[in-house]
């Protein structure tokens, strides 16, 4: 099963942008997407951005990871 991450995009140079996700920055591919912006939600993996999304969905996915992480993934 793969994971997804959602970031905001900080810059975007030619094929790569600089996202943040979780408080930390990484440089991703984005030749797999049409079109993105800085400050454009992302799904990211493996160092590939996947999808572009809304701030919405990304609040969600953000607070679905927050309740995984304080539980420890236990799901309680």
């Amino acid at each position: 099963m793969c994971l997804a991450v959602p970031a905001r995009v900080d810059t975007i140079k030619g094929d790569k942008a600089l996202v943040t996700a979780f408080g930390c920055q990484e440089v991703v591919d984005i030749r797999l997407l049409a079109s993105i912006d800085v400050g454009d939600f992302i799904l990211i993996h493996m160092g590939f951005a996947l999808e572009k999304i809304s701030a919405d969905d990304a609040l969600f996915i953000i607070q679905a990871w927050q309740g995984l992480m304080e539980d420890g993934g236990e799901g309680q």
